[in-house]
């Protein structure tokens, strides 16, 4: 079914998910309407069984839907309030049912992720059986507050840092990814412990990461680039380059690990790539980033990228990319990261231990660039020493893959680009003992991190 509703279009992928949705919200609107509420006289017996909105709907609504469904967010409409929900719980009801909706990548019993946004199967029947009732409101008095748009989930950041102009980004223009390089305005060097990211074209702008560029390829590429801001999917490729935040529809703020925190010296740059998907809008994206900084000095978190391929695809062809690590020492895997295009179909990622068990970290029966996001493990991901992590990523340019635009296959380019083809699953660790963080460093640090892949197979180094 998720692959019967996933988008078709290779350059307008999230126009194309609303337009299914859309569809999904008519033909539900005619074949299952929302039924009369019960008269009042019913008894209060059945009153009190029957779910209401405050009670019962606007917990579920708050938790797994309202990051995305609020005022000023990504989706087409809010379902904060009471009449929100109440004009839409028949699409609600049959959305859920099939679990198109809420979106949510990962599958059950391959890595526990903070953030998890699917329903259970009883949360389910709750929404189904509110709308045979008739979608009561239930006493005003109770309706939860809903979080202010305005306010920061981590409360008031330690700096907020603006792009310096707003970028222009046209209804009729193609998906691309483009960076810009922020003012900070430090006067020291500072630790962050966490970042948080506010855009102000949501729907289209997608998906963002920032950066810390120690060189000054970032200035140089704007100089340059003579317009605001530049094409480059990389960011900044400096050599001191490092992503110090990621940010997707409905996600959270990134947080560095507990006792972790990336140093941001006064001197370096601040470089932000945002993916730009059309959906009909002229947008003025101006960015906000909020900054928060660690209390006292702290060792970074490392970052080991697995699979960081280009992906060259003929048409109707089936590929995959499989790429794995031995770690040097005991480690923490505290996050993960999947990072690809179209035509991807599938990313497994598992830790085989010493002793032959496994470990699974992460599955995506049917990947979606849609809803990938990055994933926080809810308790950090022991792992001993010798342990292999593996990942692999299937690729499918064939007709049966939906995601090819009309069906045709298409010579799928390799690349950074928003259209090109390219494989990583990038995971967050640090050494399980401090005495071993050197040790692990240096051992990344040598590990090289580029693929080409050209045709069907596996690519990798241990």
């Amino acid at each position: 079914m998720s692959d019967a509703l996933s988008s078709r279009s290779m350059f307008y992928p999230m126009s194309a998910t609303v337009v299914l949705i859309a569809s999904i919200f008519a033909l539900t609107t005619r074949t299952a309407p929302v039924h009369s509420a019960p008269p009042i006289h019913a008894s209060r017996a059945v009153a009190d069984a029957s779910p209401n909105y405050t009670r019962d709907i606007a917990p579920i609504l708050l938790h797994s839907c309202a990051s995305c469904h609020r005022p000023g967010a990504s989706a087409p409409f809010s379902l904060l309030t009471p009449h929100d929900a109440q004009k839409r719980a028949a699409q609600i009801a049959e959305l859920t049912r099939i679990r198109y909706m809420p979106p949510w990548l990962p599958e059950p019993g391959h890595g526990d992720f903070a953030g998890d946004r699917r329903l259970t199967d009883a949360q389910i029947r709750k929404i189904a059986d509110w709308v045979k009732a008739g979608a009561p409101e239930g006493p005003r008095s109770l309706t939860p507050t809903p979080p202010s748009p305005k306010d920061w989930p981590l409360g008031p950041p330690d700096l907020i840092v603006r792009m310096a102009q707003p970028f222009s980004f046209g209804a009729a223009d193609e998906a691309q990814c483009r960076s810009f390089l922020l003012p900070k305005r430090l006067t020291q060097d500072r630790y962050l412990r966490a970042v948080d990211f506010r855009t102000g074209a949501p729907g289209v702008v997608r998906h963002a990461s920032l950066f810390i560029d120690g060189s000054d390829k970032a200035r140089r590429l704007q100089q340059q680039s003579g317009a605001v801001g530049w094409t480059d999917f990389s960011g900044s490729a400096g050599p001191e380059r490092r992503r110090i935040g990621e940010w997707a529809v409905g996600r959270e703020p990134s947080r560095f690990p507990k006792g972790t925190a990336a140093l941001l010296k006064r001197k370096d740059d601040l470089v932000l790539q945002l993916r730009f998907q059309p959906d009909g809008r002229q947008v003025q994206e101006r960015s906000e980033i909020a900054l928060y900084f660690a209390s006292s000095p702290a060792d970074a978190p490392e970052s080991v990228a697995l699979g960081n391929a280009w992906v060259n695809l003929r048409p109707n062809e089936v590929a995959a990319v499989t790429d794995s690590f031995t770690l040097p020492v005991a480690a923490r895997i505290h996050a993960v990261s999947p990072h690809a295009e179209m035509m991807c179909r599938s990313i497994t990622a598992d830790a085989t231990l010493p002793t032959g068990a496994v470990t699974p970290l992460l599955s995506i029966p049917q990947f979606n660039l849609d809803w990938a996001e990055p994933l926080r493990y809810r308790s950090p991901v022991d792992l001993p020493a010798g342990t292999r992590i593996t990942v692999t990523l299937k690729y499918d340019n064939s007709a049966g893959n939906p995601r090819n635009a009309e069906g045709v296959p298409m010579v799928a380019a390799p690349g950074f680009g928003c259209t090109d083809e390219f494989a990583g699953v990038e995971f967050q660790i640090t050494a399980a003992q401090p005495r071993d963080a050197s040790a692990l460093s240096k051992v990344l640090a040598a590990r090289g991190a580029t693929y080409v892949i050209k045709s069907s197979g596996a690519t990798g180094h241990g």
